[in-house]
């Protein structure tokens, strides 16, 4: 659960949201708990909240759905997060691909729902906590300008982030594990942190 991670001595103290970045995908889907401490703007991911959920290619599509649907329930479930933050998929050439990555995303929507729906009734509070961004979007916000390359925005959200062990001290080699998927969760997570909560806070 994500609270348990907060009582390493590293983290700080005071009010606090979590904030789930997801990139999504029928292959591999990205998964990110970013934690904003409100007081200092400070911004924490523990290594042990960042996941790469990643389907067979080989298994029937409908095998591949579930896993995804369980493997993202279950993260919503387990750490509760204030807001669940997803990016909007664009257009593809591939109709193919184009089909398996919607549906992908309508799972992915269905067990943020439903996920959302017990966390509801948990703590007797009803608001929406979903929200999508385009990717150019997220590179804007991120890296400076809506074409930014993977890397670019990877290095940009490098330099916004701590990934933290289990006491709350910040390592940098946790970033040598980070695949594209994880990073861009991350990017998105931050999207939201930076457009909706720290200009409110301002």
């Amino acid at each position: 659960m994500a609270y348990k991670a907060l009582q390493g001595k590293g983290f700080p103290r005071g009010e606090f949201k979590i904030i789930m970045g997801i990139d999504p995908g029928i292959a591999n889907t990205g998964i990110a708990f970013v934690f904003y401490f409100m007081e200092d703007e400070k911004l924490l991911v523990p290594a042990s909240l960042i996941a790469t959920i990643k389907t067979h290619p080989k298994s029937v599509l409908g095998a591949r759905l579930r896993h995804l649907y369980n493997k993202v329930f279950g993260f919503i479930h387990s750490n509760k997060p204030d807001r669940i933050v997803m990016e909007r998929m664009g257009g593809r050439t591939n109709r193919s691909s184009a089909i398996a990555s919607w549906e992908a995303i309508g799972v992915i929507r269905l067990a943020s729902q439903e996920a959302g729906k017990m966390r509801s009734y948990e703590t007797h509070s009803c608001t929406a906590f979903f929200t999508e961004y385009s990717a150019a979007t997220i590179k804007k916000e991120i890296a400076g300008h809506g074409n930014a390359k993977k890397a670019a925005v990877k290095e940009a959200v490098r330099g916004m982030v701590d990934i933290v062990d289990n006491e709350g001290y910040a390592n940098d080699l946790y970033w040598k594990s980070i695949d594209n998927h994880r990073a861009d969760a991350i990017a998105i997570a931050c999207t939201y942190i930076r457009k909706e909560m720290m200009q409110n806070d301002n």
